[in-house]
């Protein structure tokens, strides 16, 4: 599955703010048109689709991490 059927595309004004950065990293804008994943995946709690928009995040400063992932209320009660 590619991420701009997920996620849905940046906006226009978006495409002048990615850049490659030396080491071949995208850094991304924050004004990111987000699909809503409720469509997506339709019948998953709200946990689930924060879950999910959060590890897809594409700023990476603004991803969960693994750590974080697990301890996620979607998790709790396992």
């Amino acid at each position: 599955m590619e991420a701009p059927r997920v996620l849905g595309e940046p906006k226009p004004e978006v495409y002048d703010k990615i850049e490659i950065t030396t080491d071949g990293l995208l850094t991304l804008s924050k004004n990111f048109d987000y699909k809503d994943l409720t469509k997506t995946f339709p019948g998953l709690e709200p946990a689930g689709i924060d879950l999910i928009s959060r590890m897809l995040c594409l700023d990476p400063e603004q991803r969960i991490t693994p750590q974080e992932a697990l301890e996620h209320d979607y998790f709790k009660d396992l």
